[in-house]
Parts: structure tokens; C-alpha cells; sequence
């Protein structure tokens, strides 16, 4: 079944939103952004998370952008992080060094990348074990959040490859098709939840039970 990541989420509500939908992971962003949040606010969402004791908890995991490796660990622990997503210029060597497992966020452009963001999928899962990738659309400027939509065919290619997480422009009514299309371990949807600049809990729990309904199918489909 495919997870799902519910990402830039500001709110204990916010969270509590995402998790009683059935969301697999929960996203903190601790880089500068629109959706940014202190390690303050972080840890009293998961708290809240936390106190409706569900049967399965989702992770929590905190966004970073060319962060100094020495914040990332004290902000992990201070929230109560159990993943690290680095989403800037970060280095295979960079990534080793994180005491929480990893999520790395590549953005893909056009084809004439494809090539190198391949070769550096490569370079990070040899060096990092267990690491995820996180596919995101390249927007010149930005480091995600955008809600620009990617090239599934591109993304596919990867996801046949690499362990990959599949972000950029998902929304509930497109989620379905993205993972028809590109097969992803797990999709990730910040913008395309909100209504005005704001988490919609209708739409969190719409998402979510479109992408399950899909990765169930595929399931299905290949047993």
C-alpha cells in the first residue's frame, strides 16, 4: 500500500487532522517558508498526536534546508522527530552523519537531468542505508512547497529504481493517477490539502483515502 505524507503542516489541529485521517508520516518545515514552524510548535503537535493513542502512530518528520547538522539534531530531539528530511545542496556525507534516518529530496527538471539526479540516487543510497528520495519538481529558486506538478514519466523511471517518495503538485482528485503512473513507495502533498493557505481537513482525509484506495488496488492487482 502506498503512505502517505502529509507535509507543512503549523498546528497541533493541523496534525491531529493529518494523523486521524491515516497519514504514515507528518511533516514539520524548519527551513525558512510560508509553512515554516519552531521546534516549539512541532513538539506540541506531535504531543498532541501522541495523546489520541492510536493503534499506529505515524512518523514525524522534520524538514531542513542546508541546515547546520548540529541545529538539525537539536531540533530533532527537542520535537520528538523519528525522520530527517534534508531538502537543500546537502552531501551523501552530509546525510550519513544524521542520527535519524534520512529522506533526501532531489528535484527534477527537465530530461536532460534525469542522468544526474540517477547518479546522485546512487551516490546517497551507498553511502546512506535506508535512506528515502524524495522526488520533487525543480522550480529555480525554491526548495519545494511550490505545487507545481512534475513529469510522472520522468519520476517513474526513478521509482523503478530507487526507494522514492513522490511530491510536486499532488492533490486528492491527481493523487490516484500519480501512483498508477510512477508506482512510488509514498506520496507527499502540502499545497494541494489547503484551502486559502490552510490545512483542510476535508481535504487531508480526501487525499488520503484516494492514494490507499489506489495503492490497495495495485496491491490487488498484483497478487
Amino acid at each position: 500500500m502506498t503512505a502517505v505524507k502529509i507535509c507543512g503542516l503549523r498546528t497541533p489541529e493541523d496534525a491531529v487532522s493529518a494523523a486521524l485521517a491515516g497519514a504514515d508520516m507528518l511533516g514539520f518545515i524548519f527551513a525558512p517558508a510560508k509553512r515554516r514552524v519552531t521546534p516549539e510548535i512541532a513538539r506540541e503537535a506531535i504531543s498532541a498526536v501522541k495523546r489520541l493513542q492510536l493503534a499506529r502512530l505515524p512518523k514525524f518528520a522534520g524538514v531542513f534546508v542546508n541546515e547546520a547538522p548540529e541545529r538539525i539534531e537539536s531540533a530533532g530531539s527537542f520535537a520528538g522527530l523519528d525522520l530527517v528530511q534534508l531538502s537543500g545542496n546537502e552531501s551523501p556525507e552530509f546525510a550519513a552523519r544524521m542520527s535519524l534516518p534520512v529522506i533526501k529530496a532531489l528535484h527534477l527538471g527537465d530530461a536532460g537531468q534525469l542522468e544526474a539526479v540517477k547518479r546522485a540516487a546512487g551516490d546517497f543510497l551507498k553511502r546512506v542505508p535506508g535512506i528515502s528520495l524524495l522526488v520533487d519538481t525543480l522550480v529555480p529558486g525554491h526548495y519545494g512547497g511550490t505545487g507545481q506538478v512534475g513529469d510522472w514519466h520522468m519520476a517513474a523511471d526513478l521509482a523503478g529504481m530507487f526507494p522514492v517518495i513522490l511530491a510536486g503538485g499532488l492533490n486528492p482528485v491527481n493523487v490516484a493517477e500519480a501512483i498508477r503512473k510512477v508506482r512510488p513507495l509514498a506520496v507527499d502533498v502540502s499545497s494541494g490539502v489547503e484551502t486559502d493557505g490552510r490545512k483542510d481537513a476535508g481535504k487531508i482525509a480526501a487525499f488520503v483515502r484516494a492514494a490507499k484506495a489506489e495503492g490497495s488496488g495495485d496491491e490487488a492487482a498484483d497478487q
